[in-house]
């Protein structure tokens, strides 16, 4: 039997909802909001102004609505607002729904919805409730944003992710002389929310031994041991070089 292939974009070609879902989940591959859609409240009501977002490759709006939560009997509740993709539902195949308790159920996520006709939720927003009004409103989504957005943000995060501290320190050392050279020399802080990723150092002269790295202690301090074992007495200049990384950039 011959193998079946079918060209599904093609010039006076058809492309069905359900491939049109596929193609722009593979390639787009997010969820969230494009425009709108911003989430407030007041009393017992949720306010979600008219929007648009993704949800696994489907494009939806969401009409300007209020939405009316009911409030706690007693203790306050935890809320959640979220998107209901159900493609198994012809007469409803998204809902924009509340749930609320004193633990909210984990989110139905099926990652094969568009080949199954599943159910994807897609969180908007979580709020509390008491037995007065609904209060701490946050917006969960995701912003959609284009593609040049995302690589400007990406430069950004790249070029913060490592920063250079040098401190230059100039002395005399006879023949045979050694320097220790220690942290309450360099006064480099390390900046805060970053970690010593590595240290270099420099001599404008050739006659001395390797310095060796001693410690980084908390703050400003290092421990350097510079040796001269050329023949005649020198005067370099040493630089030392840190190079700290973002806490959390790198994970073991």
């Amino acid at each position: 039997m011959a193998a079946t292939i079918d060209l599904i974009t093609y010039n006076g070609g058809t492309v069905i909802p359900r491939t049109d879902g596929i193609i722009q989940d593979a390639s787009i591959g997010r969820n969230g909001v494009f425009y709108g859609c911003d989430v407030t409240a007041s009393a017992n009501i949720l306010n979600v102004s008219g929007g648009y977002g993704l949800i696994k490759g489907r494009y939806f709006e969401i009409q300007s609505s209020t939405i009316p939560v009911t409030l706690a009997t007693t203790d306050d509740l935890s809320g959640r607002l979220y998107i209901r993709l159900d493609l198994s539902n012809i007469e409803a195949p998204i809902q924009l729904l509340t749930v609320t308790g004193d633990s909210l159920p984990a989110l139905e996520q099926d990652a094969d919805v568009n080949y199954t006709d599943g159910v994807w939720e897609m969180e908007m927003a979580t709020f509390s409730v008491t037995t007065t009004e609904v209060t701490d409103v946050v917006e969960t989504y995701e912003t959609i944003v284009d593609n040049a957005t995302q690589i400007d943000a990406l430069n950004s995060n790249v070029d913060s992710l490592i920063k250079f501290k040098e401190y230059t320190y100039t002395y005399s050392l006879a023949q045979g002389g050694a320097l220790n050279i220690t942290g309450q020399n360099f006064g480099l802080a390390t900046p805060s929310g970053y970690s010593v990723l590595g240290i270099v150092y420099f001599n404008s002269g050739s006659s001395f031994a390797v310095p060796t790295y001693v410690a980084h202690n908390a703050g400003a301090a290092t421990a350097v041991a510079v040796r001269n074992i050329g023949s005649t007495s020198l005067n370099p200049t040493f630089r030392v070089r840190f190079a700290y990384i973002r806490s959390g950039a790198v994970s073991s």
